[in-house]
């Protein structure tokens, strides 16, 4: 059984939005955005599992099929109907897989620069290896060394365009990592541990919008994809944007987030 630990901003009697973090990130890389979406909208941001102040259970195996019945629980039991969710990266993976298993409980989903899987297994068992390796690293040379090659790998190249506040308030958050935790979330949630999830996701009918910045090729690509392949789906770039498209375009971001959910309500 997981010990979540979450945040509750704004009136619960609201519509809910739930807010998933990226990897290496927690309930903190929200609290701007937060505070902002809170003026109209009950929002429940949460720690995943090895981030933050969620800690992984302390049983041998803990599989996908518990953490996402865990996690629908959790979101059920602290918020109500109209229920809306947001995921950015490894928690937009984690927003499909909850999506796909429990499409009714949610009206609609934001899924930002996060991919859908790897169709291949050969492509699944690469990752996991590489994943290994750097979970490997995480646990014996620290968060220190984490970050600063996480701050550096050409993934994140265009976080030159954010603020160094914003920069400095996710290093730190980076740093405050439990790196034997963290190193759990990489195998945990590694790419190569799920099934490709397009095929699932095309089956759905609920609004789903895709946002992407123009310089991550990658995600504008799964981006064209998802609105090909599914139906309720649309597309959003944001220009000058790289993977960090929350934090580098924050104000164009919430914006379009904004509207989405209130076009959604009409």
């Amino acid at each position: 059984m997981i010990n979540w630990h979450y945040e509750n901003y704004g009136d619960p009697s609201n519509p809910s939005l739930i807010l998933l973090h990226g990897f290496a990130g927690s309930t903190k890389s929200w609290a701007v955005q937060a505070s902002y979406f809170a003026k109209k909208y009950h929002t429940f941001v949460i720690d995943l599992p090895g981030h933050g102040k969620t800690n992984f259970p302390s049983i041998a195996k803990y599989s996908h099929h518990d953490f996402t019945e865990s996690l629908i629980s959790l979101i059920e039991d602290h918020t109500t109907f109209p229920r809306h969710i947001l995921g950015y990266s490894m928690g937009g993976r984690v927003a499909t897989r909850l999506i796909i298993n429990a499409p009714n409980k949610f009206s609609n989903a934001i899924l930002i620069s996060c991919g859908m899987g790897l169709s291949e297994e050969w492509q699944r068992e690469e990752r996991i290896i590489s994943d290994n390796i750097l979970a490997g690293n995480i646990e014996q040379n620290g968060m220190k060394w984490f970050a600063d090659f996480w701050e550096n790998i050409p993934l994140f190249a265009s976080r030159n365009n954010m603020s160094k506040d914003t920069l400095k308030i996710l290093k730190e958050i980076w740093m405050g990592q439990d790196p034997e935790e963290l190193a759990k979330a990489l195998r945990f949630f590694s790419v190569g541990n799920q099934p490709y999830l397009l095929p699932q996701l095309s089956k759905l009918t609920l609004p789903i919008l895709y946002m992407a910045g123009e310089l991550d090729s990658e995600c504008m690509l799964i981006g064209k994809k998802v609105i090909e392949k599914v139906k309720n789906s649309e597309l959003t770039i944001f220009k000058n944007s790289g993977h960090d498209v929350p934090f580098e375009s924050a104000v164009q971001f919430r914006k379009k987030v904004l509207k989405f959910l209130n076009d959604s309500h009409n």
